[in-house]
């Protein structure tokens, strides 16, 4: 198998992770060797028949922490499991490999795409897979007009909850990846994790705070998927002293003129569409200022420059 992830380049484990010690390095390795060995276009595996193949101990033996690593390594790995969804971190790798691109101003709208394009295919394949083994009861079986209802009727009993389910995972995570998405943005343009912001998690008050020049002053930063509603007006009027809206928002009539309001009153001193959602705005409402009379509404492409500039002025540009 021809190993499709840039960073690692068929490297094995032991030049990928030179400095872990020897018994990590033979986990790795196992997995490494497991994964080269299926065909990369038709084989899947589940889970925990990963972990069978490999020889490996249980998935709490190998520790999160390792696992997380091995697969942010080699991402495309993730495609040949075919009951989990890749953690966030590994979605946005999977992103860049298919795109042969890195986080920047360029990319990072095409990036966003191709992770809401990789969930709905995982999507579907959890479905299928869940919907499979819900009907292998009925495999070997000579069926009659009987039989078909049968099994008609049990896809249609299960299939809500099922889709409901896989559907609140994806979206979970999906979020997670564009919060983790904005923080990577926010490196490429050189600030640095923990000294010039620092990310909130998915708190009430935030996701990511961007500290102004000896942290004196501070932007926070509530990042959403593709849409507003009305959870974003509340995000904003929670949230004291400088603050944002950073997503890949895709409904220009979202953003009317009495939300508008609405965010200027807060104080809200931008917030960041996708260029093709912000040329789509009406143009009384795409052409308001903030209270420090700055564009309100800007392109999400412009948003790590801004945090840069804040970061070192205390203001937004």
């Amino acid at each position: 198998m021809t190993c499709h992830c840039p960073k690692c380049a068929n490297a094995k484990p032991a030049a990928v992770w030179p400095t872990l010690n020897s018994e990590k390095l033979r986990l790795l390795d196992q997995l490494h060797t497991a994964f080269s060995n299926l065909d990369y276009h038709d084989s899947h595996v589940t889970w925990a028949g990963l972990f069978q193949t490999a020889g490996l101990p249980a998935e709490k033996e190998v520790g999160n922490d390792l696992l997380q690593e091995f697969f942010q390594q080699y991402p495309h790995f993730y495609e040949r499991i075919s009951d989990r969804i890749p953690p966030a971190r590994v979605l946005i790798e999977l992103a860049k490999v298919r795109l042969k691109c890195d986080v920047d101003a360029q990319h990072f709208n095409a990036i966003q795409n191709a992770i809401i394009a990789y969930v709905s295919e995982v999507r579907q394949r959890l479905c299928y897979n869940q919907l499979d083994s819900l009907c292998s009861g009925f495999r070997g079986v000579v069926f009659d007009g009987e039989q078909y209802a049968l099994i008609l009727r049990t896809i249609a009993r299960n299939y809500p909850k099922i889709d409901k389910s896989i559907s609140q995972s994806t979206v979970s995570i999906a979020g997670e990846a564009n919060r983790h998405l904005h923080l990577l943005f926010l490196e490429s343009v050189g600030l640095r994790l923990g000294q010039d912001f620092e990310d909130l998690g998915s708190s009430e008050r935030g996701d990511i705070r961007v500290f102004g020049p000896q942290r004196r002053t501070s932007l926070t930063v509530e990042v959403k998927s593709v849409k507003a509603r009305e959870r974003l007006s509340k995000s904003l009027s929670a949230m004291e002293g400088d603050k944002a809206a950073a997503g890949f928002f895709d409904s220009p009539q979202e953003f009317t003129a009495g939300k508008t309001r609405v965010y200027v009153k807060h104080g809200t001193l931008a917030i960041y569409l996708p260029p093709s959602t912000l040329r789509q705005l009406a143009s009384p409402v795409a052409s308001v200022l903030n209270y420090k009379q700055r564009p309100l509404y800007r392109s999400n492409e412009q948003f790590a420059q801004d945090c840069l500039h804040y970061s070192r002025h205390g203001e937004i540009p």
